[in-house]
């Protein structure tokens, strides 16, 4: 597997547009934001990466600011001069210090150190604990057995939305010829259809509380998002990433190869049964995986 000092991947979107988009967003609810903190009076502002509301009215009230990150998350630096240039006018009309977006008094980062991106500026670092949302088991079958090793598919609902399924129907097709293996899939009520004839030792079930689910696994293939992600990680579990063109998926997958804890396969190869195949049988032959999942999770 790759290493931890493996060279990173950089994000770089259109900073142009963004400005563009954050303007428009920010501008549109700070004034209400504004009045109702200022009614409020709270004692500190708690807010994700790209809610820029939050310094904003932390900085205009004269009270700390703490931002979460999401995961391996190296937005949160490199968006900084571009969003304190694009909003500049929004800020001196907020009042905060200087007018200029005020940096985080505190910043959070529930990445696990061996997975953090080497570009993104030095965080606090908190344990990520997994949270899915109520509920319990699915009724799919016994737990994990050295007999029977199960390898969980999952992906967002909105990653399904947006790049469709091509990719779930080429892992499904991948389970052909692993032996001693079992699939699940985890996809919504309708769409099962989509992933054409499934081998025998591959069931689809309606999504789950992945916490719950990935007790019973050995591994998961997922699209490269951080909360489905370090949830894995909180188990131990080694990874396949088949990310979309989307590059904050994308990062995700870089990092979980460059750590030693799975793969990470380019648009490509997320559409070829072999390719997938082919990585399957690294992660659960190959114990260094799953050790490294193991040293991530600590």
């Amino acid at each position: 597997p790759a290493h931890a000092g493996a060279p990173a991947a950089v994000w770089e979107p259109d900073w142009d547009a963004l400005a563009v988009r954050w303007r428009a967003r920010v501008g549109r609810v700070i004034d209400g934001y504004l009045r109702f903190a200022r009614e409020w009076r709270p004692h500190l502002v708690l807010s994700d990466p790209v809610e820029f509301c939050g310094p904003i009215v932390a900085g205009a009230l004269g009270v700390p600011s703490v931002v979460h990150r999401w995961g391996t998350d190296v937005l949160t630096t490199l968006a900084r001069v571009p969003a304190r240039a694009a909003l500049r006018s929004v800020c001196e009309r907020a009042g905060t210090p200087g007018g200029l977006l005020p940096d985080p008094d505190l910043l959070l980062d529930p990445c696990p150190p061996l997975l953090r991106h080497p570009r993104a500026a030095p965080a606090r670092p908190v344990r990520f604990v997994p949270y899915n949302g109520p509920g319990s088991h699915p009724a799919w079958g016994p737990g994990r057995s050295p007999e029977r090793r199960t390898i969980c598919v999952s992906f967002s609902s909105r990653t399904i939305e947006e790049a469709g399924t091509a990719a779930l129907a080429a892992t499904a097709r991948a389970f052909e010829g692993l032996e001693g293996v079992r699939g699940v899939f985890t996809l919504p009520r309708g769409r099962a259809e989509e992933l054409g004839p499934l081998p025998a030792h591959v069931r689809v079930i309606e999504p789950a509380p992945l916490s719950q689910l990935l007790t019973r696994c050995t591994a998961l293939v997922h699209h490269g998002g951080s909360g489905t992600g370090l949830t894995a990680l909180h188990r131990g579990l080694p990874q396949l990433v088949l990310a979309p063109p989307l590059p904050s998926l994308g990062v995700y997958g870089e990092r979980i190869a460059a750590c030693g804890a799975g793969r990470s396969l380019d648009p490509g190869g997320q559409r070829d049964p072999e390719a997938i195949r082919t990585a399957l049988r690294e992660l659960l032959d190959d114990p260094s995986y799953g050790a490294a999942a193991g040293r991530a999770r600590e």
